[in-house]
């Protein structure tokens, strides 16, 4: 009994990685991969008395395949550990990881560097949103957002209408 689970359980996982493989392969081959320099200007502040200041990192990107919150975590990974900003989801969905990306609000891992510069840009400035306080570097302070989300929610929420579905 255990062998014929263990073996679909076998081809099952064999299969997924034939087809991960294979959907990687398409996806290779669809976009040439594109080396590209770029320097990047962020925004780091120690705490919230401290004077803000940018410190410049350079690293080498493909534009479209990289988003932004990829180019902070090779920049926290490889370069200065000590960066600091939020990330979650990595799917666009809890916001988390907005921020400034050369002056417009963005989520870093919905935008590609090709979304945020232009063809003949090699800077990139990111920092944290400007209507939060800031805690350390690209992190703010969400406490004002949050009261803000507990005062409107018993009139924007579902949950206080009790109607059956049919």
């Amino acid at each position: 009994m255990e062998d014929g689970w263990w073996k679909v359980w076998k081809l099952g996982e064999e299969a997924f990685a034939d087809n991960e493989l294979k959907l990687n392969l398409m996806l290779k081959a669809r976009s040439p991969i594109l080396s590209m320099n770029i320097t990047v200007k962020l925004h780091r502040q120690t705490s919230r008395t401290t004077e803000p200041t940018y410190q410049t990192f350079e690293i080498e990107t493909d534009p479209n395949r990289t988003t932004v919150l990829d180019v902070l975590i090779r920049i926290q990974s490889e370069q200065d550990g000590s960066v600091g900003f939020r990330r979650n989801c990595r799917n666009a969905i809890c916001g988390s990881c907005a921020m400034r990306i050369n002056g417009r609000s963005g989520l870093a891992c919905q935008k590609h560097i090709s979304e945020v510069m232009g063809e003949h840009d090699t800077e990139l400035v990111i920092e944290p949103m400007k209507n939060l306080p800031v805690i350390k570097d690209l992190i703010v302070d969400m406490t004002k957002f949050w009261d803000n989300i507990h005062k409107v929610d018993p009139y924007v929420s579902q949950s206080r209408y009790n109607a059956v579905e049919t």
